[in-house]
């Protein structure tokens, strides 16, 4: 019995940790404005993550740098595409597609994400956290 409570105060601190992240990235956008300094300003990037934060983001940045894509782990859930962007997963990404980052919109997954990217191939360079580009 204890075990089972264990387990579940596990499960809901990971639930607050992702709730968190998902809050404070939701503030930070709030205030955010690309400007000509921006790292993203003018570049060839993929947004990893097409949900709330994923198409906000996009919404803010779109007329400001060239989004190739959005990289999903379920790409069916959005139809394949976001507005005109294609959604894809992790196993249609093409490495030799020029692009200059992969914004990880996932904060409370972007270890993991990250790793899965370097995995394959990605530098590590062109891998940003969102919190690391909206700060």
């Amino acid at each position: 019995m204890k075990d089972g409570y264990i387990k579940i105060l596990e499960v809901l601190e990971k639930q607050n940790y992702r709730l968190k992240c998902y809050y404070n990235t939701c503030i930070k956008l709030l205030d955010y404005e690309v400007n000509d300094f921006d790292i993203i300003f003018g570049k060839k990037i993929y947004i990893y993550g097409c949900g709330d934060i994923g198409k906000r983001y996009y919404e803010i940045i779109k007329n400001y740098a060239d989004v190739i894509a959005f990289i999903d782990q379920s790409p069916q859930n959005n139809l394949y595409k976001y507005e005109d962007i294609d959604v894809i997963s992790l196993n249609e990404f093409n490495n030799n597609i020029k692009f200059d980052y992969i914004v990880i919109t996932l904060e409370d997954l972007y270890q993991a994400i990250n790793d899965d990217l370097i995995g394959i191939g990605i530098d590590a360079d062109k891998i940003k956290s969102i919190d690391e580009i909206i700060c």
